[in-house]
Formats: C-alpha cells, sequence, structure tokens
C-alpha cells in the first residue's frame, strides 16, 4: 500500500506542475499564485486523509527526525 501511495504521489506531484504550468501560460495567473493553490489544494486533501483514516499526524519514532534537522542530511 505504500508504494501505491508513493507512486501516487509523484503522479500528482508531476501533473500539478504540469497543470500549474499551463494556467500561467494561458490565463493572467501569475506563478506564485498558482503554485499557492497547487500547495494548499495539496494541504487540503491531505488533511482529509488523515481525518478520513484517522492517522495521527505524529511520527511514531521522533529520532531520525531530529538527527536529520540536526545533521541537515
Amino acid at each position: 500500500m505504500g508504494l501505491i501511495i508513493l507512486l501516487l504521489s509523484a503522479l500528482s506531484f508531476s501533473l500539478s506542475s504540469y497543470f500549474g504550468k499551463i494556467v500561467t501560460d494561458i490565463t493572467n495567473m501569475s506563478g506564485v499564485i498558482t503554485s499557492f493553490s497547487r500547495f494548499s489544494l495539496g494541504a487540503i486533501i491531505m488533511l482529509i486523509y488523515i481525518i478520513v483514516t484517522k492517522k495521527s499526524f505524529k511520527p511514531v519514532d521522533f529520532r531520525p527526525i531530529w538527527d536529520r534537522t540536526i545533521c541537515r542530511c
């Protein structure tokens, strides 16, 4: 299941970039507004997913996140 979600995420990101480019070329909307709208829509979809599946946003193990923050790896 995790691999499918990862592939859907990559596909969604590339499609949103493609459609964002089309929107900025066709309309008078700036790239900043297009990017803000794209990431806002993604945040809303992720929030709905978290609520529907009742998953926690907190990490199971905080140590890898802490290590990555400190080491910037």
